[in-house]
């Protein structure tokens, strides 16, 4: 190799394809073995020398199929091991033309308006030039790193083919199965997707979902190409997208959008600590305080593994009717923009509230997982002996004081008010497929992260499907520092980008 470089997802959908010919062998294998107990046991079980020979010829199949199944499983190995450095070597290069791009604009920048250029402040720029320069030496030692990796990988699985009889064979007939003659790609079934779970089912259906993205683009720039059984380009494209659809809805997460959803008073900064462990916002929807829809904005994130979507209310008196209007809107446009039926929401404070009413009022199919951090799903009041307790409670005070600026939003989130009560009323219209995490602090005590208590934080176990619901409890966390908290960043992250709940979960 000249130089460690590939397409990832192309080795990665070729792993994919031997894991499912592992599990699909593993599955004759069991049948088979099931079989041959049979005819062993029972009133009508064979006895005698036809017995023996049909008994020792199973075994045979058997252990031949062992080990078919673990050179199947091997391949896999090596191979997604050679696609993870593959991605990561990209994902190096990438930051390295981030930093390049982010050199030459500092480096254009006027600094010192109209001083001269020996008193003009290029710290920033040097600082810049210098990571680029640690980058490149990286990339360049885990290139090399890599090549002999690869080699040694590759010349293993040489090695691995002759051990097994027929395996030479039965290896070009699923190269077959990859692609065809003109290697073309084909469709990613998830005819394997059932039995897996947690982090093992996320990877797999994303898998999925990349391979048949693969298929997409191909079959889109050669119009004039047909699949496997003669369907039109067109034909492959719908059903390679379906395919991607239906990955999604089952727990796939690549390629779909991530919407992080501020509370009352909040903004642009409110998941700037969060998103950052993402690489940033991709685009930003927002709503001008006269009610107009603003031109999206895009961010520095332009990854298509999890885009970062914000949407904003610049007037943080919308009512709940209002937001819930524009989030349709806006949710659209989204959907329409990055190609995709499944977005998965992260929310604080009444974000969480006004995307309960959204999935009440449309169904919800559009969204997969659902994460509210402090929402007040039944209002946020406190009691008397709470709020004598808390008034000299700074995030009160300011709650309190913020009442004439956003007194309808207010209005609409206390306990007693017609919106809150009618959306637990409506409670039945939430969907059961959405997997939901709700977190809470109770920095409070009792009285919950100061200005909402606990049972309204967790009050979505009223809304959602059968085990569908989970919730994490922050002991130190207030109200206004609960979606900043690193821990609740590390926990709402792996439940959404994996559906894995962290251990700490309290007991119901």
């Amino acid at each position: 190799m000249a130089n460690f470089e590939g397409d990832h997802v192309a080795v990665q959908r070729m792993a994919h394809e031997y894991s499912q010919q592992a599990e699909f062998l593993r599955q004759k294998l069991k049948s088979i073995k099931n079989q041959t107990q049979q005819v062993q046991s029972g009133v009508d079980r064979w006895t005698g020398p036809a017995s023996f020979a049909y008994v020792l010829q199973r075994e045979t199949l058997e252990n031949h199929l062992d080990r078919m199944v673990l050179a199947c499983e091997q391949f896999a190995t090596t191979l997604r091991q050679v696609a993870e450095r593959l991605y990561g070597l990209q994902s190096l290069r990438d930051t390295l033309k981030n930093l390049e791009r982010a050199a030459d604009r500092e480096r254009n920048f006027d600094h010192g308006f109209n001083q001269p250029d020996d008193q003009k402040d290029y710290s920033r720029y040097f600082q810049l030039m210098a990571e680029c320069e640690h980058y490149r030496t990286l990339i360049a030692q885990y290139e090399h790193q890599y090549e002999t990796e690869a080699e040694t990988a590759f010349s293993t699985i040489k090695l691995m083919i002759p051990k097994v009889h027929g395996l030479t064979q039965y290896v070009q007939s699923v190269g077959t199965y990859l692609f065809d003659s003109n290697h073309k790609p084909v469709l990613a079934r998830l005819d394997f997707a059932s039995g897996r779970v947690g982090r093992d089912r996320v990877e797999y259906l994303n898998e999925a979902i990349r391979m048949n993205q693969v298929a997409v683009k191909y079959y889109k720039a050669h119009p004039e190409q047909t699949g496997p059984n003669g369907e039109s380009a067109e034909q492959m494209i719908q059903q390679a997208k379906a395919l991607i659809k239906e990955a999604r809805k089952q727990g796939g997460t690549y390629g779909v959008p991530i919407l992080f959803m501020h509370g009352l008073s909040g903004g642009i900064g409110t998941f700037s600590k969060m998103v950052d462990e993402m690489g940033g916002f991709s685009t930003i929807y927002s709503v001008s305080k006269s009610g107009e829809m603003l031109e999206p904005v895009q961010g520095e994130n332009d990854s298509p593994e999890h885009p970062c979507i914000q949407f904003v209310f610049q007037d943080g008196a919308m009512t709940f009717d209002k937001q819930t209007e524009f989030y349709k809107q806006m949710m659209e446009q989204l959907k329409k923009d990055y190609d995709t039926d499944t977005v998965m929401v992260i929310s604080h404070s009444m974000g969480g509230v006004v995307t309960t009413k959204y999935i009440e009022e449309t169904g919800g199919d559009d969204i997969s997982r659902f994460v509210t951090l402090g929402s007040p799903i039944r209002g946020s009041d406190l009691d008397d002996a709470a709020q004598d307790a808390l008034q000299n409670t700074p995030i009160v005070n300011i709650f309190i004081q913020l009442g004439d600026v956003f007194y309808p939003a207010v209005e609409n989130l206390s306990s007693d008010s017609k919106e809150t009560k009618q959306i637990y009323t409506d409670r039945g219209n939430f969907n059961s497929d959405i997997e939901v995490l709700s977190g809470y602090g109770l920095a409070k005590g009792r009285y919950g992260d100061g200005v909402v208590l606990p049972e309204s934080a967790t009050a979505l176990k009223d809304f959602a499907g059968e085990g569908m619901f989970h919730s994490i409890v922050y002991p130190e966390a207030d109200h206004s520092g609960l979606h900043e908290s690193d821990q609740a960043i590390a926990d709402v992250l792996k439940f959404i980008l994996f559906g894995e709940i962290a251990s700490h979960e309290p007991k119901p």
